[in-house]
């Protein structure tokens, strides 16, 4: 095997991987990243407010900590800051930009 062929293999993987932790979230935190990947780096307030305006019924804040949290475990997001300092970044996989909202939610 060439280290080139080793490098599309692991690529693809981690692409693979990827989708399906996306395909994997609720309606929730399907929104919660959206807005994360469309602003590609914001504030933990303003994603609240954006998250309230588009649901008709919000979670509550330890809810979507909860949600970010997972969205970091599953390395769709990342954390940075702390307290009223924190933000969020959409992470880039090698200047991919896999599809979220073409992914139906798990029921």
């Amino acid at each position: 095997m060439s280290p080139k062929l080793v490098e599309d293999i692991a690529d693809d993987t981690e692409t693979e991987v990827h989708e399906r932790n996306v395909y994997r979230l609720s309606t929730n935190q399907r929104i919660l990243l959206e807005i994360v990947r469309e602003s590609g780096e914001i504030a933990a307030g303003e994603l609240y407010d954006e998250y309230e305006q588009r649901v008709g019924n919000p979670k509550s804040k330890p809810t979507r900590r909860r949600y970010l949290q997972s969205l970091e475990r599953y390395e769709l997001v990342e954390q940075f800051g702390r307290t009223r300092g924190t933000c969020y970044r959409y992470p880039s996989l090698q200047g991919r930009d896999i599809s979220i909202a073409g992914t139906t939610p798990k029921l």
